[in-house]
C-alpha cells in the first residue's frame, strides 16, 4: 500500500509538469485533491506529522484554483479534506491552532456541501467540526467552545437517526453526553449531567458489548462517572447504587493483565462509592465493601511501582477499619 502511495504521487508530479494552474485550473484542483489524498493516506505508514503537512499544502495549491463560484464541487472537497487533515495534526500536538484551521475549513466547506444538497456528507462534515469544538474546549474557551460542539452535534441528529443511520446517531450521542458532562463541571450540574445521562442511555440502545466493546466500556464507565457526580446534588443513595451498577458492568469488559490501570480507576471509583453509600445507609457492609474494592487497586498501585498512591490508600483502608472498629 504505501509504495502504491508513493508511485501515484509520482505520478501526480509528472502530471502537474504538464497540468499547470494557468493551463487547465480545473484539472490542476482535481490533481492537488488526489496528491492531498495521497499525502494523508501515507501519513498513516510513514512521517505522520511531515506528509498531513503536505497533504495541506497540496490542498492550498489547489484553492488557488478551485473557488466558491468557478468550481463549488472542488472548493468543497479540498476545503473538508484540509480540515480533516488539520484535525489529525491536532492530535500531533496540544496546540489550538490546527483545531481552529480544521473548524474553519469546515465552516468553509459547507457553504457548498449543504443540508439539502448532500445530508449524509453535512452531517459528516459538521460532526467533524463539533469533534473538533469539543477538543478545543479542553484547550480553551471551554463553555463557548462546547456550545458550538453540542450545536453542531444536535445538527446532525435529523440527518442521522437511529432508524436510518444508527452506527452514526449512536457515535453523535456518545458525543453530546461527553460535552454535557464536560459542560457540568461549569454549573447548572444536575441539568446537564442528566443531559448527558439521557445521552449515553440513547447510545447504549445500539453499542453493546458484543458489537463494540470499547466504545460500550467507554460509555458504560462515563455513565457512572455521571451518576456518582450526580450523587451530590440529587438523590445520593439512589445515583450512587446505580453508579455502583455501571461500575460492575465496566469491571466484565476489564481484564487485570491486559488494563491493570483501568481496572484500578474503577475500583478506585467504586471504594469511594461505597465510602459515600456508607454515611446513608447500612455503614458496615459499605465500609467492606470499599476496603475490598481499595485492596483490588493495590493490585496495581504498589510499594514499587506507585509508592505514593500505594500509601495514600493503605491510608484510606487504615481509615475505614479505624470507622468499622467504631461500629463495633
Amino acid at each position: 500500500m504505501k509504495e502504491n502511495l508513493l508511485k501515484a504521487l509520482e505520478s501526480f508530479e509528472q502530471a502537474l509538469k504538464i497540468t499547470t494552474l494557468e493551463s487547465d485550473p480545473a484539472e490542476y484542483a482535481r490533481l492537488q485533491i488526489n496528491r492531498g489524498a495521497a499525502f494523508y493516506n501515507l501519513s498513516r505508514y510513514e512521517s505522520k506529522q511531515a506528509n498531513l503537512l503536505k497533504a495541506v499544502s497540496a490542498y492550498e495549491s489547489g484553492l488557488k484554483a478551485a473557488r466558491e463560484d468557478n468550481l463549488p464541487k472542488e472548493y468543497a472537497i479540498l476545503q473538508k479534506n484540509m480540515g480533516i487533515a488539520f484535525q489529525v495534526l491536532s492530535t500531533e500536538s496540544a496546540e489550538a491552532d490546527n483545531l481552529k484551521q480544521a473548524i474553519s475549513a469546515y465552516e468553509q466547506a459547507v457553504k457548498v456541501i449543504t443540508a439539502d444538497s448532500d445530508p449524509a456528507e453535512f452531517a459528516r462534515i459538521k460532526k467533524n467540526a463539533a469533534i473538533a469544538y469539543q477538543n478545543l474546549a479542553a484547550l480553551e474557551e471551554k463553555e463557548g467552545n462546547l456550545s458550538k460542539a453540542i450545536f453542531a452535534y444536535e445538527e446532525t441528529l435529523p440527518l442521522f437517526t437511529l432508524e436510518q443511520s444508527p452506527q452514526e446517531y449512536a457515535e453523535i450521542q456518545k458525543n453530546i453526553g461527553v460535552a454535557y458532562q464536560m459542560f457540568a463541571d461549569l454549573g447548572e450540574k444536575e441539568e446537564n449531567l442528566l443531559t448527558a445521562l439521557a445521552a449515553y442511555e440513547q447510545a447504549l440502545k445500539i453499542i453493546t458489548p458484543e458489537n463494540n466493546p470499547r466504545d460500550y466500556l467507554l460509555l458504560v464507565k462515563n455513565s457512572a462517572f455521571a451518576l456518582q457526580n450526580l450523587a451530590s446534588v440529587a438523590e445520593p443513595e439512589k445515583n450512587i447504587k446505580s453508579a455502583l451498577t455501571k461500575y460492575d458492568a465496566a469491571l466484565t469488559l476489564i481484564d487485570l493483565q491486559q488494563n491493570p490501570l483501568e481496572f484500578a480507576r474503577i475500583h478506585q471509583n467504586r471504594a469511594v462509592a461505597f465510602c459515600l453509600l456508607a454515611e446513608k445507609e447500612e455503614a458496615k457492609e459499605n465500609l467492606e465493601q470499599a476496603v475490598a474494592a481499595y485492596e483490588n487497586v493495590l493490585k496495581v498501585k504498589t510499594e514499587i511501582s506507585a509508592p505514593e498512591e500505594y500509601a495514600r490508600i493503605q491510608k484510606n483502608i487504615g481509615i475505614l477499619y479505624q470507622k468499622l472498629s467504631a461500629l463495633g
